[in-house]
């Protein structure tokens, strides 16, 4: 009996072949399915992270809004008024039940269990009320130090958003406080979720020491003006990788986020799921957490470092070569004839002139005469001139003759270079002029260069 083909489109359409022999790609269709399903989770978890960003924000105004309205001479350690009544009741309360055990205790025998009894009720009251003032203490110091860090804005940005919501609520009044039988105060949020003052997880400061040693070191590398070799971003990694350590778990997030370091964070705010990683109570999730964020920090830091040797050395390369040119100069070498380069070619543009100086007042005197023919000083080619200046080696100023200084009527005025200019250096000193045509001050050029 022939064998019938129509039993093989089972296993075609097994293995996902169609009618026409034609593969189809499930691994791919469903990779999609999973790509698409990944990004719907992303964008969820943008929005989220967006949503506590926005209450973090009113967060902050909220104590802004608290402080601006605090007199100044507010005692932040001392109890709130508004918990006063709760105070109240809880003091009497238990003096209630104390005076209850004591006269159990006085009645009981001695030695007995119920005077025995009575006697550590007594003493466990008397801890509970204890408790609540060290409670209130702890509390008002607790809240002083976060005000004051604050308003000097020494709160790292690397701080969880929540964390940031729950601190300006409990230390402005925005969660209500409760206090339990033991004598413990707890803080109730709009959700009815309670936590002990001893859970409260403050906020952690920037890391400006560590910050400020990086700094240091990447401003030396610069400095040096010399390259890094291989063992060398060896050695600062493991310089800075010490310093990481030492500054703990908050300091590696304020040195990652915190613009600290060159006023430049390492990581962007699309990376701050590292930061986040580090938010676990699981000790192994944590340290791998950590590792991961640290060798980031560290690659990017050498990159730094990289950057600013190589810079310091492109500008001491820079000063080197700008020395040798004008060592040049002066040996004769390379010399540059500014004649070539200031002087106008135009022969209509022409000044006869004779200069004069007046033996009394020294004053310089620019008249028309048949003597002396030169091209006079053009406004339209400062820029050449100042140009000629700096291929000098030197650090002269031009200063217009008709400039003037400011009166209580009219402004200064730095006055135009086809009146005449002298050359000034950085200590307000004439060096040269005046200067009326562009012989003269071609020739002054020349004239430096030997």
């Amino acid at each position: 009996m022939a064998r019938q083909t129509q039993g093989d489109l089972g296993a075609a359409r097994a293995y996902g072949l169609g009618q026409g022999g034609g593969f189809q790609n499930l691994g791919g269709i469903l990779s999609n399915k999973i790509k698409s399903a990944a990004a719907t989770i992303g964008a969820a978890e943008t929005q989220r992270r967006d949503n506590l960003k926005r209450e973090e924000e009113k967060a902050g105004l909220m104590v802004e809004g608290f402080m601006n309205s605090m007199p100044d001479d507010m005692d932040l350690t001392a109890i709130p008024e508004e918990d006063q009544p709760m105070i109240s009741n809880f003091l009497m309360s238990k003096k209630d039940e104390y005076v209850n055990y004591a006269n159990i205790a006085g009645a009981a025998k001695v030695g007995s269990p119920e005077k025995l009894e009575a006697m550590s009720a007594m003493k466990s009251i008397g801890n509970q009320m204890s408790r609540l003032k060290q409670q209130y203490d702890s509390y008002g110091s607790m809240k002083t130090d976060y005000l004051q860090d604050f308003k000097t804005k020494n709160l790292s940005t690397a701080n969880a958003s929540q964390t940031m919501i729950d601190s300006a609520n409990i230390f402005t009044g925005g969660y209500k406080r409760q206090v339990d039988a033991n004598g413990n105060l707890s803080f109730i949020d709009p959700s009815g979720n309670t936590t002990l003052l001893g859970d409260v997880k403050q906020p952690f400061e920037k890391a400006w020491k560590q910050a400020d040693v990086l700094n240091d070191q990447l401003f030396k590398l610069h400095e040096r003006g010399v390259k890094l070799d291989d063992s060398e971003r060896e050695y600062f990694r493991g310089k800075f990788d010490k310093l990481i350590d030492d500054a703990g778990i908050e300091g590696l997030q304020s040195i990652a986020f915190d613009n600290l370091v060159g006023g430049k964070s390492f990581i962007t705010k699309e990376e701050r799921k590292f930061i986040e990683a580090l938010n676990t109570n699981d000790p192994e999730e944590l340290i791998a957490a950590k590792a991961e964020l640290k060798e980031i920090i560290l690659d990017r830091i050498i990159n730094v470092a990289d950057s600013q040797a190589n810079s310091g050395f492109d500008r001491k390369q820079r000063l080197i070569n700008e020395q040798e040119a004008k060592v040049k100069a002066k040996e004769g070498k390379d010399k540059i004839d500014f004649r070539s380069m200031i002087v106008s070619s135009d022969p209509n543009n022409k000044v006869e002139y004779t200069t004069t100086q007046d033996p009394v007042t020294n004053k310089i005197e620019n008249k028309a005469s048949s003597v002396n023919h030169g091209h006079k000083l053009n406004n339209d080619k400062e820029e050449t001139y100042r140009r000629a200046i700096a291929m000098s080696g030197s650090d002269l100023t031009i200063v217009n003759i008709n400039a003037t200084d400011a009166t209580e009527d009219k402004p200064a005025n730095s006055g135009t270079i086809d009146g005449g200019f002298h050359l000034f250096d950085k200590n307000n000193d004439n060096r040269g002029g005046p200067f009326y045509t562009e012989e003269q001050f071609a020739s002054y050029l020349n004239d430096l260069q030997k």
